[in-house]
């Protein structure tokens, strides 16, 4: 096992008038609390990183209004060409975090995969290809300029017309991929589905400080002001950048992994029952102030493990920032050529996450009348990032369903 484990696995649908799009991305506090509200009493986890990464291919792939709301709300901007500038956002998804990882990798060997789909990433900026009667992709653009880059892997063409068979392909690939983390993903294909991208990545990696699992214990944990559950509660002592935000009311501590830059911001709220309160409050802030740092602080932290397993639609919360026209009659002509209705109708991110106590090195033990106290006793948030850029965010709460 190790410090940390997590699979991201998003997909896309773009189709006629009401099919389904689905993928992974990335975006900022507003985001987070947009996401993270919908309900306050169970675990939740996305990326923001990867969203903001698809939204702007989306805007580069659309135009007029429906790409005009994606680079409001995303808040991109557009150089001379009129393209959007790519120092605004974070693309550089393989990164010295993954690259660094041998447990991070895409393949796709499978047999079937092979047989049924066409690579179509060297066909030149000029070429059109055909992959429906219907739709043409204007040309590999965006497979090879913008796709391919972010997530490492290759854009196949799959026939939709044997629906049962492009079923078996994806979700026997897709569990390939996650190391068989993440199975039969999704449940139909249609025949009139037109275009699929699918990107799936699975991540571990080490606390910098190791939890000694002697010291993990049951303790309870507040899920409610009236309920407790026991969980496993991991305890490490040593130097941490730690600090109280009085904006948000709530304790902050910053736990470093193995690779560099790597940490996991946690944001436990002062009252037991005031993570709704915690979560309404995230737009008061700008990441950098959850960027801590001057001395680190002696302190006892107590973590809970926990697994989460979630998947969420990101639509009702783009559409809630002001991104609509993508999902009702959505402007694609960088993209493709179709004379009738294309949209979005569903973004889906799911997320496979473990953490546990294993990491690089033992921690600094500290003199006991030094130390502070950082017990995550009751529901918390939770950024993985580095620097200012955040892979993950999330809400725990028990059991992490």
């Amino acid at each position: 096992m190790v410090g940390l484990s997590y699979t991201l696995f998003g997909i896309v649908f773009l189709a006629l008038a009401a099919r389904e799009l689905s993928f992974a991305g990335s975006l900022n506090m507003k985001l987070m609390k947009a996401v993270l509200q919908g309900n306050s009493t169970a675990s939740a986890v996305f990326s923001p990183r990867i969203l903001t990464n698809t939204m702007r291919e989306f805007s580069e792939w659309t135009a007029g209004n429906t790409a005009a709301q994606i680079n409001r709300v995303m808040m991109f901007k557009k150089d001379r060409q009129g393209a959007v500038n790519k120092t605004d956002v974070n693309t550089d998804y393989t990164d010295e975090v993954f690259e660094s990882s041998e447990n991070f990798e895409f393949t796709n060997t499978d047999e079937d995969y092979r047989t049924n789909c066409e690579d179509i990433s060297s066909l030149r900026d000029d070429q059109y290809r055909s992959i429906s009667d219907v739709i043409r992709i204007k040309s590999a653009w965006f497979v090879a300029k913008s796709v391919v880059p972010a997530v490492g892997t290759s854009v196949k063409v799959l026939d939709f017309k044997t629906p049962k068979k492009a079923l078996q392909v994806l979700n026997k690939w897709t569990a390939q991929i996650t190391n068989n983390r993440i199975k039969n993903f999704m449940k139909k294909t249609t025949p009139d589905m037109k275009i699929v991208l699918i990107t799936a990545a699975h991540y571990e990696t080490k606390w910098k400080y190791s939890f000694s699992p002697k010291l993990t214990k049951k303790v309870n944990f507040h899920t409610s002001p009236t309920k407790t559950t026991p969980v496993d509660m991991m305890s490490i002592e040593g130097k941490f950048l730690y600090k109280y935000i009085k904006k948000v009311d709530a304790d902050v501590l910053q736990m470093p992994f193995k690779h560099k830059d790597l940490m996991m911001t946690i944001l436990v709220p002062k009252k037991a029952n005031a993570i709704g309160s915690l979560i309404q409050k995230l737009t008061t802030l700008h990441l950098r102030n959850l960027k801590l740092s001057g001395k680190a602080k002696a302190v006892n932290v107590q973590l809970p493990k926990f697994k989460i397993d979630f998947e969420v639609d990101l639509k009702k919360p783009m559409q809630n920032l002001g991104i609509r026209d993508l999902f009702k009659k959505a402007n694609f002509s960088q993209l493709a050529t179709y004379k009738g209705v294309m949209k979005v109708d569903h973004i889906i991110q799911r997320v496979v996450l473990d953490v546990n106590e294993r990491g690089a090195s033992m921690a600094v033990a500290a003199r006991a009348s030094t130390k502070e106290k950082f017990v995550v006793d009751r529901p918390f948030l939770f950024l993985l990032r580095q620097v200012n850029d955040v892979f993950l965010a999330g809400r725990v709460n028990f059991p992490p369903k």
